[in-house]
């Protein structure tokens, strides 16, 4: 057999021969403590806090449990707050404080007992917002609603599941600090009732620092088109919108993507600029379209001259609608 074993055998033959030679001598054991005990056997914590008509069966405990116990009663100071029956079932029946007794021969033990108005529990907690979009170091406070208006317990508990991404203090700041996804939290003090709000933090905002356009003048003839191509600086930029626009759009138009269509003859400046304002300009001169000469003829394949006479030869340019009828002899 163990150590402990024995020792633990050898305890309870002296604790038996101890009760036994006592009860022999007809010795009266003493009642050195007492403990008022929930039904939960736990003991009662002093006050001890109760809800209007609740009802709680009170039990006790005495030190050692071996004591002489001759009869017990409880006893309440004010039986318009509190009443007992000889077991030790208590009822508040009405608010206040009083004294609760329990009285085992010569011996006391005694707690206070406040009776409160039964609470009103929060039935939901709504938030101004379900989502929010955020930036680092931006911060935005949540605003809670508890209802009813009139609830006993009030306190609520806020909590982040990333708090790398997002914080939340208790009064509902919210402190962005990383891209990503957060979920806070809005809860009672219990954990009984709840209310979320998704929270995305993004990127760091990069505005756009300037706009080129590849060509600073364009020439067009009707009917011809070109594309513009507009570069964004930095290329980091968060928003790359750009809108394209020609001061003279019967001259020549521009599209979202920066082809620029010739119309008719004039002139025109195409304007390409970003959200925050920084914009770029080409110059667009429109002419007539160049029409090239086909071919040249004469009016005559051979002709003869008498010495001290003179003829005109007369050309003919094809097509007659050329650009240029400039000729050369």
């Amino acid at each position: 057999m163990k150590k402990g074993s024995l020792l633990l055998l050898l305890f309870a033959f002296l604790l038996n021969l101890c009760v036994t030679t006592s009860c022999d001598k007809g010795e009266e054991v003493v009642i050195e403590s007492v403990s008022i005990l929930l039904p939960d056997g736990t003991e009662v914590t002093n006050p001890l806090y109760l809800e209007l008509d609740s009802v709680i069966d009170l039990d006790y405990l005495i030190t050692p449990s071996f004591a002489s116990l001759r009869g017990f009663r409880w006893y309440t100071s004010d039986r318009s707050v509190i009443t007992l029956n000889a077991d030790g079932v208590m009822k508040a029946v009405g608010l206040g404080s009083c004294q609760v007794k329990l009285i085992i021969g010569d011996f006391q033990k005694s707690i206070t007992v406040i009776v409160r108005p039964r609470a009103i529990k929060v039935t939901s907690i709504s938030l101004d917002r379900p989502t929010l979009e955020m930036e680092p170091k931006q911060s935005e406070v949540l605003k809670a609603t508890i209802a009813p208006s009139n609830a006993t317990d009030q306190k609520l508990v806020w909590t982040s599941s990333n708090p790398l991404i997002a914080r939340v203090y208790q009064d509902g700041n919210v402190l962005a600090l990383s891209p990503g996804t957060t979920t806070i939290t809005v809860a009672t003090s219990d954990g009984g009732v709840s209310s979320t709000c998704e929270v995305t933090v993004k990127a760091p905002n990069v505005d756009v620092a300037s706009v080129v356009l590849d060509k600073k003048s364009l020439n067009l003839t009707i009917g011809a088109s070109e594309t513009l191509v507009a570069t964004i600086n930095p290329s980091t930029a968060t928003d790359k919108t750009l809108t394209w626009e020609s001061s003279d759009p019967t001259v020549a138009s521009v599209n979202s993507s920066g082809l620029v269509s010739a119309l008719k003859a004039g002139k025109t400046t195409i304007t390409v600029k970003s959200t925050n304002g920084k914009s770029a300009t080409c110059a667009v001169t429109v002419t007539d379209p160049i029409i090239a000469v086909e071919s040249i003829s004469l009016n005559k394949d051979i002709t003869s001259l008498v010495v001290g006479t003179s003829e005109t030869l007369v050309a003919t340019i094809n097509p007659s609608t050329a650009t240029d009828k400039t000729l050369t002899w």
